[in-house]
């Protein structure tokens, strides 16, 4: 009766150490799996702000992309009003040339 006894108080004894060796392993994954929320928080932070900082980049490159366009369409009515401006000279003076003559 002592030896079932004994052997009972050894398997509590073990049972004992399993249930806080689990315990321990528990509360090792809980903390495990809150380190991984925050750093799964912190990485959707740097993506929002990578997105954040990707549209406003895109946007100030349509600005300017609008504002060369817009350069390069006053640049090209300014030579064609320089080509006709030369034009209208070049025939004012053989006018002149003309008349002169």
């Amino acid at each position: 009766m002592e030896n079932k006894v004994n052997g009972l108080q050894k398997e509590l004894s073990e049972t004992k150490e399993l249930k806080l060796q689990l315990e321990h392993q528990k509360v090792k994954w809980e903390q495990e799996l809150s380190d991984l929320r925050f750093s799964v928080k912190q990485e959707k932070e740097k993506r929002r702000n990578a997105d954040k900082l990707y549209e406003k980049m895109r946007e100030q490159f349509r600005e300017k992309e609008e504002q060369y366009n817009k350069e390069v369409e006053m640049k090209q009515q300014l030579e064609l009003r320089l080509a006709t401006v030369g034009a209208e000279l070049r025939t004012v003076r053989n006018n002149l040339d003309q008349v002169n003559l």
